[in-house]
């Protein structure tokens, strides 16, 4: 594997924040795509931004496993044909003022992510004008990432990104969904997949969740924008805005908490928005007691060990605005799908939840499962947690 060290990044100034950074250094090299300038012919490596390819279906012929795959400044591409991305590794960036445009405008003619840790960053998908079968985006490698998109759906779209079937850690940042008059779908997550959403705004279209895990935070709702999950699913979903003609449809039981977690201020799940969830909630506060059930805030449990003597899987723990501990041993989140540590409160622009160590253990928290998370919680020695 090569490591290319690049002093002054790409060197472009407008553009996904990969392609502004500087200086760069990355496990792979750096490919530039353009269709105006671009020439997929005669041998053409991509290496040089003066001499850059065409399509990005050139790009993927030629990358190996790592390289940066740059869309120059008003890139325009029609795929006729699906496109696999088996790479690992792969980054494909979005460049320069006018953002680059991937178009699905013939049946299945979608973007595949099969390999891991593929992402993309700063690429629109505008809407087919001729049916399309399939999903603009599929992933189903596992810790795939989506940044910074647009997905726009039209009525010959069937939906526009697919969590396929057992993709596990795919991460959606400042997703947007946008619907056109008679569009289907939008956004499936497919069973047996895990996902975590920072960011999306659906805009009359339709986030479809089949018995799947979901954790999203800062999801909008808006112009009939709609959530839809079945009995089975399991997570966590904070709505920060919905409007009045949205729609939220979930076929098994589910709680519903209006502001946040109830800890304001502090970390934006515990303290702001809806929060719709299919996890068991346990209250923590020193001046609590472990014989408390831990369900409510008025009678949260004392300690975290006393909490994880009782939680099962997929769970969030809300230590509560002020709450000291001592650990002495080793705490392990993450049983099942997951447990999520949050701390409601701040003082300072600082959490106010604070754990100190005190013990000769190894490993004081250990997040054991992929989807567990610390938010907003101040470890008084934090080079103990072991992620």
């Amino acid at each position: 594997m090569t490591t290319n060290a690049l002093p002054n990044g790409i060197g472009e100034t407008q553009g996904d924040t990969l392609a502004t950074c500087k200086p760069v250094i990355l496990s792979g090299s750096v490919r530039y795509v353009h269709s105006g300038t671009g020439d997929d012919s005669g041998g053409n490596d991509g290496l040089d931004k003066e001499a850059p390819l065409a399509t990005l279906v050139a790009a993927i012929d030629v990358a190996q496993d790592y390289d940066w795959i740059v869309l120059l400044s008003g890139h325009d591409e029609t795929l006729t044909e699906p496109l696999e991305i088996l790479l690992e590794g792969i980054q494909i960036i979005g460049a320069g003022a006018v953002r680059p445009l991937i178009r699905t405008h013939t049946p299945s003619s979608g973007v595949s992510l099969l390999g891991y840790f593929i992402h993309i960053r700063g690429v629109d998908f505008p809407a087919a004008t001729a049916p399309n079968a399939g999903a603009k985006v599929f992933i189903s490698g596992d810790h795939c990432r989506m940044t910074d998109c647009t997905l726009t759906m039209g009525a010959e779209d069937s939906f526009a990104l697919e969590n396929g079937a057992d993709a596990d850690g795919t991460v959606l940042t400042d997703l947007v969904f946008d619907g056109e008059e008679g569009a289907l779908a939008s956004l499936r997550i497919s069973s047996g997949s895990t996902i975590r959403i920072d960011g999306l705004t659906m805009d009359d279209t339709t986030m479809d969740i089949v018995a799947s895990y979901v954790f999203a935070e800062g999801v909008r709702l808006v112009s009939g924008g709609k959530i839809a999950a079945d009995a089975i699913w399991t997570g966590a979903i904070q709505v920060s805005e919905q409007s009045a003609d949205s729609q939220v449809e979930f076929q098994g039981s589910i709680k519903t908490y209006t502001s946040g977690l109830g800890q304001p201020p502090g970390d934006p799940f515990a303290a702001e928005g809806i929060v719709y969830t299919t996890m068991t909630v346990f209250y923590l506060h020193h001046t609590g007691d472990d014989a408390n059930t831990g369900f409510s805030e008025n009678r949260p449990k004392a300690t975290l060990d006393g909490v994880i003597t009782d939680i099962g899987e997929a769970s969030i723990i809300v230590a509560m605005d002020g709450h000291t501990e001592t650990l002495t041993g080793a705490t392990a989140l993450g049983a099942g799908y997951g447990v999520i540590l949050v701390g409601g409160g701040q003082s300072g622009g600082q959490p106010s939840v604070e754990f100190t160590v005190n013990t000769t253990w190894d490993e004081v928290i250990s997040l054991a499962h992929g989807n567990s998370q610390l938010r907003n919680v101040t470890l008084l020695n934090p080079e103990q947690v072991n992620e």
